[in-house]
């Protein structure tokens, strides 16, 4: 008697084949691949403007929600298709731009580099900084001292050898490949 019951279980399930090739179809398509157009280089992923293949959570919990790359339609394809061209054809004046820029700034920065900057603020007795000193504030500093001109040199070109500055002492900061050695004393 359990012979039979257990082969009408089996007929059962075989006479719902389709609906069994569904449910082991639709688990493969999850962690399958899908194409991305990558908008944002990503490291160990890909570079600007190329169309890869990655898994479909990462792409829907990371790359897209993060704007790192986008689903692949015609739409996107179209799109980034014109960007990517106009890119290799440079026919964007920015480009020439910026290099301009970059190279003011590191003939003034050139200055510096010799120099150093300082910079007082409060301090505790021990030298921790009330505070702490930011990229922004750096820049600051080199348009008071009127060694870089205004709006040609941003926060985010700065590097500060940890996130900020919180005791006072010498510390290194780079900028535009140039290191320049910041000296934080206290006020008095």
């Amino acid at each position: 008697m359990f012979q039979r019951v257990v082969s009408k279980s089996l007929q059962r399930v075989s006479s719902s084949s389709s609906a069994a090739r569904n449910f082991h179809c639709s688990s493969s398509v999850l962690g399958s691949s899908i194409p991305v157009i990558m908008v944002d280089n990503v490291d160990g992923t890909g570079l600007s403007g190329e169309i890869i293949r990655v898994k479909r959570g990462f792409a829907r919990n990371f790359l897209i929600p993060n704007k790192k790359a986008a689903y692949l339609t015609q739409d996107n394809r179209e799109r980034y298709s014109e960007i990517m061209e106009s890119r290799a054809s440079g026919t964007s004046s920015s480009k020439t731009v910026v290099t301009r820029d970059t190279v003011a700034i590191k003939a003034e920065l050139a200055a510096i580099v010799n120099t150093g900057l300082s910079m007082k603020v409060k301090t505790t007795d021990v030298g921790v900084l009330y505070g702490s000193i930011q990229a922004a504030d750096i820049v600051t500093l080199l348009q008071e001292n009127g060694s870089i001109s205004n709006s040609k040199i941003q926060a985010a070109d700065i590097i500060i050898e940890g996130s900020a500055i919180k005791v006072a002492g010498t510390h290194n900061i780079t900028c535009f490949g140039e290191t320049i050695v910041l000296k934080v004393e206290s006020e008095e």
